[in-house]
């Protein structure tokens, strides 16, 4: 049995694109009843780190920005991915 643990998906990149995608869903389905609501709801973070339970206050104007384009993630600062370029 080797010292590190793998994770189920196979590779490093599978897991951080499935913690996105996770979070990433996990807001939409808030989205849907927080935005219009409250003027500055919290979200969960998007970042790659399993188990991050940061949160971030968006506007319904930011909320747009991070949806802008689907390679895009609402990340709490100073998190980001470790293969993330600025675009």
């Amino acid at each position: 049995m080797s010292g590190s643990l793998q994770p189920p998906f196979g590779t490093r990149e599978q897991r951080i694109a499935y913690n996105e995608a996770w979070s990433r869903t996990i807001n939409e389905k808030a989205a849907e009843w927080k935005l219009g609501r409250e003027p500055m709801p919290d979200f969960r973070c998007e970042c790659w780190k399993e188990g991050c339970e940061q949160r971030i206050p968006l506007s319904a104007e930011d909320w747009k920005l991070a949806r802008a384009k689907p390679n895009r993630f609402a990340v709490a600062p100073p998190t980001t991915s470790p293969t993330a370029s600025r675009r």
